[in-house]
């Protein structure tokens, strides 16, 4: 699927003192949400079990990993997703495996959230994009750029 390169090319810019690439570490999520689904504070403890290899990683980067590092990265990629990134990746995948869209339904306007979250009951700005609007049911309200 290329995503480390999609990722690469749509992520910003690393920060010089970045030990652990943030496309490594949202694909370390992906596959950690694939097998396993364990929490951000969890996911270097679960790495931990496996051959670094097998996440591209270096053994190093193992113990550079944290649920910090791994919120920092999370906050990159939120940011990223102002671009084309889920865009070339769709239709990159489209392309590779000659998949036809007939009969794709793709509803990604629901998201489920459980707590209570006061400060998002009012459309704004947060690290300049607009924030999610949760209302009644627990239904969150995505609001893009104006």
């Amino acid at each position: 699927m290329r995503l480390h390169d999609f990722l690469q090319q749509h992520l910003p810019r690393e920060d010089a003192r970045t030990k652990v690439a943030t496309p490594r570490v949202i694909l370390l999520l992906l596959t950690n949400l694939l097998v396993s689904r364990e929490p951000v504070y969890g996911v270097a403890e679960w790495a931990r079990e496996f051959d670094p290899q097998l996440f591209d990683l270096q053994p190093q980067h193992i113990d550079q990993l944290n649920d910090d590092r791994v919120g920092r990265c999370l906050d990159r990629m939120a940011r990223a997703l102002n671009t084309n990134l889920i865009l070339d990746v769709v239709r990159h995948v489209v392309q590779e495996f000659d998949l036809s869209l007939d009969e794709l339904h793709n509803d990604s306007t629901t998201v489920s959230f459980c707590g209570e979250y006061p400060d998002a009951k009012v459309e704004r700005l947060l690290a300049g994009l607009m924030a999610p609007v949760v209302t009644w049911g627990g239904i969150a309200r995505i609001i893009g750029p104006t």
